[in-house]
């Protein structure tokens, strides 16, 4: 059967050209074969002309899932509350995956995963890049994406939940002139509570 050979034989992520070399076809045939898989559910499409066998995406871990991102939007970094829940700060949020881009903003789904790409201003996104590693952002750069959204009323968290003290000022102060005003009068308020507690 051809779903047993490619699956022994294709790269994780493929395209119906891979196929079409695998089953020495024609580009037609392996198209009409991705679609047909798709269908039944083996296959995972994940943009035009890009598939991922639907076991293998169900099984990756983490930062796996995390690669998959660039696929759908280029220029992005992991961010806003998965990042924080990555480094620990909050409780993962299933089921989805934030991006910060200077681009436009984007929902993709799929399978079971949603991929938000929420737009920062190319001052705020691109600032500090020591601050994004591994297509990661800092706990710092993540609280103040956040923030951004939140001061716009773009994006909703209980920021309560997120322990301010553990975070380093120093470096969100020297981050958050990138920021709009907004954004920085927004920190300063939530400091100037949390220190007088």
């Amino acid at each position: 059967m051809h779903f047993w050979k490619l699956a022994k034989t294709l790269p994780p992520i493929f395209s119906p050209k891979d196929i079409q070399k695998v089953l020495n076809t024609t580009l037609a045939s392996a198209k009409v074969l991705c679609s047909r898989y798709t269908k039944q559910g083996r296959f995972l499409k994940l943009r035009r002309n890009v598939y991922i066998f639907k076991d293998l995406f169900v099984h990756m871990d983490q930062e796996q899932l995390f690669t998959l991102g660039g696929l759908f939007q280029d220029k992005t970094y992991i961010s806003f509350a998965t990042a924080l829940a990555y480094h620990g700060f909050l409780k993962p949020v299933p089921h989805f995956i934030e991006n910060a881009t200077a681009k436009r903003s984007l929902e993709k789904q799929i399978g079971y995963l949603t991929w938000r790409y929420h737009h920062l201003p190319e001052k705020a996104f691109s600032s500090s890049p020591e601050e994004v590693v591994e297509s990661i952002a800092s706990p710092e750069k993540a609280f103040l994406d956040i923030l951004y959204l939140f001061s716009l009323g773009r994006y909703y968290i209980n920021l309560k939940r997120i322990n301010l003290e553990a975070l380093n000022f120093n470096k969100l102060s020297h981050l958050c002139t990138f920021y709009p005003v907004r954004t920085q009068k927004l920190l300063g308020k939530l400091y100037g509570r949390a220190l007088n507690v």
